[in-house]
């Protein structure tokens, strides 16, 4: 492609990326020096970050649940956007712990690296289509499992560690704007590419508050 350029335009174009701020460089430069009333518009597009909190309830659809039991939820999110008056891409960095219950003795922390697509883009509102690519999780649990070295009898089986996936976790969700800033409605843990979902229908739903900073 740079010699292309080159041949085109008569131009050193060794240095050009083939990115869309690369190129448009380069047809700035040569369109300047052919036409001296030509004005280019050369700035790198600008982000903008939104901070959100947000809490709910999850079933853990990826983790062992017989009796479908439901756990709380709460975390903070970093979501950054183009500046401009609706974006329809978004990066974002998640951060949220799920408690145990009585009767399901699971915990975890989990931080996330994850995009968002906007398919519906108003004013006021917008509804968006996300996937976790990257997840970083903290896990503490308990299990009955059977005594392997006594069959019939039960014992409790602990488990603490740490690991990264890369699981693309797909979900849905739609921001409302109130104020500053927005009310954020997501659908988070629908299905996994990577990761088999339990047997329950997965439910993990959550409401926060998104400002603008």
């Amino acid at each position: 492609y740079q010699t292309t350029l080159t041949n085109l335009t008569d131009m050193d174009a060794s240095k050009t990326k083939f990115t869309l701020f690369g190129l448009k460089q380069f047809i700035n430069k040569y369109n300047t020096s052919v036409d001296d009333t030509y004005t280019a518009n050369d700035s790198k597009p600008k982000l903008k970050t939104r901070l959100s909190v947000f809490g709910g309830l999850s079933n853990n659809p990826f983790v062992n649940n017989p009796d479908n039991e439901n756990s709380l939820f709460f975390g903070t999110e970093l979501e950054i956007v183009q500046d401009k008056a609706q974006p329809k891409h978004a990066g974002f960095v998640n951060l949220r712990y799920i408690a145990e219950n009585d009767n399901l003795q699971y915990s975890a922390t989990q931080l996330a690296l994850g995009y968002r697509f906007r398919f519906v883009n108003q004013d006021n509102f917008n509804v968006y289509a996300q996937t976790k690519f990257a997840t970083l999780t903290n896990v503490n649990a308990t299990y009955i499992v059977e005594n392997p070295e006594n069959p019939g009898n039960l014992i409790e089986n602990e488990v603490s560690n740490t690991e990264f996936d890369a699981p693309l976790i797909f979900g849905l969700g739609a921001d409302f704007k109130v104020g500053n800033g927005y009310i954020t409605l997501i659908f988070d843990s629908l299905f996994a590419a990577f990761i088999d979902n339990e047997d329950n229908f997965p439910t993990d739903v959550a409401l926060g508050y998104k400002f603008n900073l």
